[in-house]
């Protein structure tokens, strides 16, 4: 794998990717290939316009597992300096 022991993968995943019916499988492939979801953060509707209509979704994973996952949505751009403010002042 090219994820580093200590590093975090951050990955665009479509929104079906994390329906509760596809979320066990997605999460046992994930822990199979040794990778785990530390954060799901819903990316502003329009990040891929006009290029793409879906609103991805924002998965960090890490070779660690964790206790916890952080979850978050954004609604507009300028959210993400505040998400990510929350996140190292709560770290």
């Amino acid at each position: 794998s090219l994820l580093n022991p200590s590093g975090y993968g951050i990955f665009l995943v479509e929104p079906n990717a994390l329906a509760q019916t596809k979320w066990k499988e997605f999460d046992k492939h994930l822990a199979h290939e040794g990778a785990y979801v530390h954060a799901a953060i819903r990316a502003p509707e329009k990040l891929l316009a006009p290029e793409v209509s879906i609103t991805p979704i924002l998965i960090v994973l890490a070779r660690t597992p964790s206790r916890d996952i952080f979850i978050a949505e954004l609604l507009e751009e300028g959210q993400k300096v505040r998400v990510e403010k929350e996140t190292v002042a709560t770290s």
